[in-house]
């Protein structure tokens, strides 16, 4: 298990995209710094927390489970409270439905497209 570091446009694409309320923009807040720490710790680097915001949201290859997977250190460290934890883990599993459900409308689309 390696850390990947999120940057923090990348954090600010997500909590975009994904936040519903202020809750779960400071969960995706919180995971950014549990992932900024998890990577201090785990590669003894010093990397400080960007507090800068960006207006310009690119597009995020990332997800939020990536994130939850790199608050993580390789001996298992958390740096998130489970509360925390649990608000991403709700936000991950409806980026999921969402993501099935347009997988779903994507595969009709395309049967509908052979058979007209």
């Amino acid at each position: 298990m390696s850390v990947s570091l999120f940057s923090r446009k990348a954090i600010n694409t997500l909590a975009k995209k994904w936040a519903q309320n202020e809750k779960e923009e400071r969960a995706i807040w919180y995971g950014y710094v549990a992932n900024l720490t998890a990577y201090n710790l785990q590669y003894r680097e010093n990397i400080p927390i960007d507090y800068e915001t960006e207006d310009v949201f690119d597009e995020c290859e990332d997800r939020i489970g990536s994130l939850i997977y790199n608050i993580y250190t390789n001996d298992g460290n958390c740096f998130l409270e489970d509360r925390w934890v649990a608000v991403l883990n709700e936000i991950a599993e409806r980026e999921k439905q969402i993501e099935s459900q347009s997988e779903t409308m994507q595969a009709l689309d395309d049967i509908f497209k052979i058979y007209s």
